[in-house]
């Protein structure tokens, strides 16, 4: 039996798919982490169990251009096609391998370029003083905006004791020596 590995939202039975092939075409839809569903493509491609790698975007399934190279060159090896929205390639014919190179090369530069756009931004908020990372514990952030302690007495206690004892000692390991007794 040929596998078709879909790791995207189409439902069974579109792009291609019809009645008549269901019957030697088993879906096989992986929602698992990036590199470990790589890892069992590879696996059904080497057993032979893949005819057609298929998604929305293939270039997406490998996080690098060296994973994407290797489903590239298993693919060609194991005559498995690879499907996306654009259409079907053939990994061992030059043409088709040289567009799917350049769809992973494109993809990885796109993945780095909106890190660095996201890495921007964080700066730019933290510039004009509106970035928040995570409060430390016994802090919540107020609808205002403004950082307040947790309204919880207790919590309220443990933090006053603990910035006390800093200030009387300028240590805080005799708090948390003290802590451990």
């Amino acid at each position: 039996m040929r596998v078709i590995v879909r790791f995207s939202t189409w439902p069974a039975g579109s792009r291609g798919v019809t009645m008549s092939y269901r019957k030697h075409v088993r879906w096989t839809d992986l929602p698992i982490g990036r590199r470990r569903r790589l890892v069992v493509i590879l696996g059904e491609l080497i057993l032979g169990h893949v005819g057609l790698v298929l998604g929305i975007e293939v270039s997406r399934l490998a996080r690098s251009c060296r994973d994407w190279h290797q489903l590239l060159e298993m693919c060609a090896l194991f005559d498995t096609l690879i499907g996306d929205a654009d259409g079907i390639y053939d990994p061992g014919t030059y043409n088709d391998r040289l567009l799917l190179g350049l769809k992973g090369t494109m993809s990885e530069a796109e993945l780095h370029i909106l890190k660095s756009r996201m890495h921007e931004g964080r700066r730019a908020k933290a510039r004009r003083g509106e970035l928040i990372m995570g409060l430390p514990r016994g802090y919540v952030l107020k609808p205002s905006g403004d950082v307040a302690l947790d309204p919880d007495e207790g919590v309220q206690q443990a933090i006053r004791q603990v910035f006390a004892v800093f200030e009387r000692r300028r240590s805080i390991m005799v708090y948390l020596c003290a802590l451990a007794v």
